[in-house]
């Protein structure tokens, strides 16, 4: 009797194969044999165990024969919908097939869907690409939406999407290149019609390919200020050099200049974009039978080979990591502030079967896991595990250890306490191990039954990703199979030895010397290969070592997998209902008519009933922070429950709580947060100053390598908004502060604090006036006769209307970036009453502002990234900021100087003018009708969560003029706006002088500013009468100089 344990269902370009885990009953006869094997010799009995437990491989099978071997056993919680196993909450309908093509199609019917959305996963990446042209795939990807026979115009596609609420974009993998989008349900099947010819028959002229090597350029140079992507970088460079990991697989400027014909990239695509190696999903309100018919009717016309290729050989006999490149120790120049430490195992063959599991238990949480006593002996901030690749050929597990200063010097004792953690795992007892195995498999279980989707396009994306890797439909959804064995996560464990990692230590530390740099990226690094006695000594049970020795985690009772659904509470409004308020709190209720999942979301905003805007008051509030972010980490919160920090505000912070319906556990975790926040003792925190304030310290540092674009983002604010006080005094403020000064901070916060909370989703109301009580001890500190104060929702505007220009240079980036910010500030949202002047209509103005960001973000994108090349980020937002209104337009890259891309900027605004004045010609001017289609289902949509739509409106309900029925009155207020009226707007506000406009050009590298030159070109522009002076000041350690001009 045979039981199957797991199965493996991937098409590697070949015959159709399928690997499966089979458990077989042992006869009598062998277990005496076995029990021989163990007593006179146990090199005997390894045969024994690959019979036990072995894989079992099928070939050139049919799908009916996959489901026949599967033996599919629905659990609780689960249910077919056609082929395919769903959630039983999941009310959408699902269907799966084959086209005549040979392309596997999977259609989801969801009638109460606000967009549809297609996806399709192409089987290639950068594995496939040439070694002479690496990046190939990356371009190739690029350039498909750069036109095609039917529609030869770059961008076609991109503005088909934008007229109608749409967005598409796409990646390339190892062995994959993605594609995806999202649409107005109403134009589902045009878009199908223009996706597929695109991914058939895309054009590929070579000098519209070049263009797109300047932004996969700059997205190159921006890869190589991300710490992430350093660590990546420095993996892939130590992998075998024959190995297709080794590459640059997104590719730059000088790779794909071997590109020396279109030819090259036609005859890639000609091999790999055919029927047979495509994953589709197609999700819109049609019946699955119609979405079917429509996905036939366009997908059939992607052509198949008449007989299938030979499996790419690339990879197949090359190993990415042979022994000689593992048990290395590689020193590294970390970019940012601080010290990190990576572990990384390649993992090949069958092991790879354990691994989630493997990955799951490392990860648990309790008193006396590696990460509590990281942090207790002040190592350590944060520790996670992952599974960075999972390939054909290899898998790469990671665990990321983020140090203090004090665990920088000691980064070798860090990486044999986790070695320790494994080792302990690894002579687990059998009970132990089974235990995890069945909580892992509930956990499991448990997520899929109440699984929530994200928005509709990244969930197509996600499902035809999943296709290309799981040939059986059943799973296309990733309902998770019977419980792993004790046999496949053992083999798993036993991999993450040292002798088979790779462990990388970055640290900021400039005195350090290193012997190589990386050939890409500039990396300098040094690798050092640990000889048998330093692998050893990794696994020394010394005295100092036995202070590491962890406890498996603990058995857990069986996890309930479905929670009960509450019906319409009769006294529930559609707007959130006040359960209670005193002594400074108030709870808000509301049920979930939109999700329909077992789920509960809280949002809290605690703040200090005074005002804090001086950057010590900032910085006392930053650590506060990070003080409770870090005792959170200590608690021990079950499977779907969470509780985090979302937001930090100049006054306080917003947290956030998200779990089942689990009345119990809701309230045991409330108790334990009211725990954190109001019990917290000072003097037994130790690990103030190297784990707490440190990490606060580093983040704030490594504010200056965040994405370039976001400088003159924060920038703009502090011009603007008067509580919003600059970095470097924060962090120079922050230095000053000392435990006790900091514990007499946070007694006094306490004894003068406010708090506002939501309570949404599957709840009744006597359960959320519950959750109020349980909350009540976070206020009752608070004097009733202490002034009670609301607390700062809108900022103060500071400066005249008119325009600033700012320059930005931060030298300290190792390559040049260039940003052109424009930030146009209207003025206050039609809900920041107290500010309103007489007789301003601020909903005409807000929906003229969305309509106006909506109509410029895709000219813009073409003309300054496609036809100008002037960066690789550019969009064009309509921002409602806490109670102020702002357009913000952004171009960010490296090839041009700031300079050039501002002129350019600001000269694409003027010449656009005369196009709308011929796209607006009348009311019902086609492209007129479009874009306030659009803008009405923006307005209307509602968040692709329960936990989003929970946050959005918790910030409209916290401030103080909230207003139950904004979109009504906004949808109101577009009905009655005219192209006249948004002509009469781009004028004013735009290009004139009627708002606040600020031009942020930020740098970095060497090149040097030219002020004369700057200033006359936009004198040439003469887009203003007057120019403002911006007084210079100190920020993030960068100098901003302000420019008088215009005179």
């Amino acid at each position: 009797m045979n039981r199957m344990q797991a199965m493996i269902f991937e098409n590697t370009g070949g015959p159709l194969r399928l690997k499966v885990r089979v458990t077989r009953k042992w006869p009598v006869f062998q277990k005496c044999y076995l029990w021989a094997c163990i007593t006179f010799g146990i090199v005997t009995v390894l045969p024994l165990f690959h019979y036990m437990s072995r894989w079992e491989e099928f070939g050139d099978i049919q799908e009916e024969d996959l489901i026949r071997l599967s033996n599919l056993d629905l659990e609780e919680g689960m249910t077919y919908s056609g082929n395919i196993i769903k959630s039983v909450l999941d009310s959408r309908a699902y269907t799966s097939t084959v086209l005549d093509n040979g392309l596997r199609v999977l259609v989801i019917s969801d009638p109460l869907t606000s967009l549809s959305a297609a996806s399709c996963d192409v089987k290639v990446g950068s594995f496939q690409d040439p070694p002479d042209i690496p990046g190939l795939a990356h371009l190739l990807e690029h350039g498909v939406f750069l036109g095609d026979s039917e529609h030869s115009e770059a961008n076609t596609f991109e503005q088909f999407l934008a007229e109608h609420s749409g967005h598409s974009n796409a990646f390339t993998s190892q062995e994959n290149t993605n594609y995806y989008y999202k649409i107005s349900p109403d134009k589902l099947e045009d878009s199908l019609q223009r996706f597929t010819s695109l991914l058939s028959s895309p054009l590929l002229q070579l000098d519209v390919l070049q263009r797109e090597y300047h932004a996969i350029q700059s997205e190159f140079l921006k890869d190589k200020l991300e710490s992430a992507r350093q660590v990546w970088r420095l993996v892939k460079h130590l992998a075998n050099s024959d190995h297709p990991f080794h590459r640059l697989s997104p590719g730059n400027l000088d790779t794909l200049q071997n590109l020396k014909n279109s030819s090259v990239i036609r005859e890639f695509h000609s091999k790999f974009y055919f029927a047979e190696n495509m994953k589709c999903v197609v999700y819109g309100r049609e019946d699955p039978q119609d979405l079917l018919e429509m996905s036939r009717k366009h997908f059939q016309k992607i052509t198949n080979k008449k007989s299938r290729s030979e499996p790419d050989q690339q990879t197949g006999s090359i190993l990415a990591y042979p022994s000689e490149n593992l048990g290395v120790w590689v020193d590294y120049q970390l970019l940012r502030e601080g010290s990190t430490l990576d572990i990384m195992w390649p993992i090949t063959g069958n092991s790879r079967c354990g691994l989630g599991a493997a990955m799951h238990v490392l990860s648990e949480r309790h008193p006396r896991s590696v990460l509590a006593l990281l942090k207790k002996q002040g190592l350590a901030t944060s520790l996670s595990w992952s599974i960075v690749i999972s390939t054909s050929s290899f898998t790469l597990v990671k665990v990321n250890v983020q140090l203090t200063k004090v665990g920088g010097e000691k980064s070798a004792d860090v990486a044999k306490l986790i070695f320790r953690q494994i080792e302990v795992m690894k002579v687990a007892t059998t009970s132990a191990v089974k235990s995890w195995l069945v909580a892992v498999h509930q956990e499991s279980l448990q997520g899929f039954v109440n699984y929530q989707t994200p928005e509709v396009h990244h969930f197509t994306k996600t499902l035809s990703s999943r296709m290309s890797r799981i040939l059986h439909p059943a799973y296309y959804l990733g309902a998770p199979t019977q419980t792993t064995s004790s046999y496949c996560l053992f083999q798993a464990i036993h991999e993450l030895s040292p002798n088979n990692s790779i462990m990388l230590f970055g640290s900021s530390d400039s005195g350090r010397v290193y012997r190589n740099t990386e050939t890409w990226y500039g990396i300098p690094y040094t690798v050092t290969k640990l000889d048998v006695g330093d692998l050893e000594n990794m696994l020394s049970t010394s005295t100092e070592s036995k202070l590491f020795i962890l406890p498996p985690p603990a058995a857990r009772a069986k996890i309930p997998r479905t929670f009960p659904l509450f019906g319409r509470d009769l006294e529930q409004d559609y707007w959130p209902t006040k359960v209670h308020d005193d002594r400074g709190l108030t709870v808000w209720w509301q049920q979930d008519f939109t999700f329909h999942i077992p789920k509960i979301d809280m949002v809290l905003w605690i703040y200090g009933q005074y005002e804090h805007y001086t950057p010590r008051d900032t910085a006392l509030h930053y650590l506060l922070a990070e003080m409770i972010r870090d005792q959170i980490q200590d608690l021990i919160q079950p499977p779907g429950h969470s509780v985090q920090i979302y937001y930090q505000t100049s006054s306080g912070l917003i947290l956030t709580l998200t779990g089942y319906s689990d009345h119990e556990q809701i309230s045991k975790t409330l108790r334990d947060l009211v725990g954190v926040l109001t019990r917290l003792d000072m003097s037994q925190i130790s690990r103030f100053e190297h784990v707490v304030k440190y990490k606060a310290h580093r983040d704030l540092a490594r504010s200056d390598y965040a994405e370039a674009y976001k400088h003159p983002l924060y920038k703009s604010r502090v011009l603007l908004e008067k509580n919003v006080a600059p970095l470097d005094q924060i962090m120079a403020e922050l230095e000053k502060i000392t435990q006790e000064s900091f514990g007499m901070f946070y007694n006094k916060f306490w004894g003068n604090v406010g708090c506002r909370v939501l309570v949404y989703g599957n709840v009744l109301k006597s359960m959320a006036q519950w959750y109020g009580l349980l909350l009540r001890p976070v206020t009752q500190r608070t004097s009733t006769s202490e002034r009670k104060v609301d607390p700062p929702f809108h900022p103060t505007l500071q400066y005249p209307q008119g325009t600033y220009y700012t320059i930005t240079h931060y030298p300290n980036s190792k390559e040049t970036a260039s940003v052109a910010d424009l930030t146009i500030i209207l003025g206050p949202t039609p809900w920041n009453s107290d500010k309103i002047e007489p007789g301003q209509d601020l909903f005409t103005r807000t929906v003229l502002a969305r309509v106006a960001a909506t109509i410029l973000s895709e000219p813009a994108f073409i003309e300054l990234r496609t036809r100008q090349q002037l960066g690789y980020s550019v969009f064009t937002k309509y921002v409602p900021h806490f109670g102020v209104d702002y357009i913000h337009m952004c171009v960010q890259g490296s090839e041009h100087s700031a300079q050039e891309i501002a002129t350019s900027v600001l000269q694409f605004l003027k010449d656009y003018r005369s196009v709308l004045t011929t796209q607006l010609s009348t009311d019902s001017s086609p492209h007129w009708n479009r874009v306030l289609s659009s803008v009405r289902r923006d307005i209307l949509v509602k968040p692709s969560s329960q936990a989003a739509l929970a946050r959005e409106l918790a910030s409209e309900l916290f401030s103080p003029d909230s207003e139950p029925d904004r979109a009504d009155m906004l949808v109101a207020a577009l009905d009655n706006v005219s192209p006249k009226m948004l002509l009469r707007f781009y004028d004013e506000y735009i290009l004139g002088s009627k708002s606040r406009r600020i031009v942020s050009l930020a740098q970095s590298g060497s090149r040097e500013w030219n002020m004369e030159s700057f200033a006359k070109k936009f004198q040439y522009l003469d887009l203003n009468n007057k120019t403002e002076l911006v007084p210079p000041f100190l920020y993030w350690h960068f100098t901003y100089l302000g420019l008088e001009m215009g005179k």
